[in-house]
């Protein structure tokens, strides 16, 4: 039995894994969408950003990953929702094209992302 391969255009990368293939391709592009929040890293794909805070920032690993894991901002399979119930409104990052239908998500794209934080209300 032949497993396909798949052979990246760009450079000499080849798998027999096409997520693998998928997310290698993404290194070519020119958007960058992971950015680090502790340096100036941006990587196209999670995984490689996940990677470079594990090497270059070890000590923030744990935290990183409890509170930016893609998973805690994907949507749900009824629509988006967050905590506070929002729904049906559509929020726009002004540093960027990212939208969502969340208020939580936003914020947390625009921490990450950008560096902006909001002030908690006591």
């Amino acid at each position: 039995l032949f497993k396909t391969m798949y052979e990246c255009d760009q450079c000499s990368y080849t798998t027999h894994i096409k997520n693998s293939f998928n997310r290698h391709v993404s290194i070519h592009e020119p958007e960058k969408r992971w950015g680090c929040p502790h340096c100036n890293y941006r990587g196209a794909d999670w995984t490689y950003l996940k990677k470079h805070i594990r090497g270059r920032h070890p000590e923030t690993y744990r935290d990183f990953m409890a509170t930016w894991s893609p998973r805690k901002v994907k949507p749900s399979s009824s629509g988006v929702e967050d905590e506070e119930g929002d729904s049906g409104e559509t929020y726009s990052c002004s540093y960027c094209q990212y939208s969502v239908n969340s208020v939580s998500a936003i914020w947390k794209h625009l921490e990450f992302q950008h560096s902006v934080t909001r002030e908690k209300s006591a």
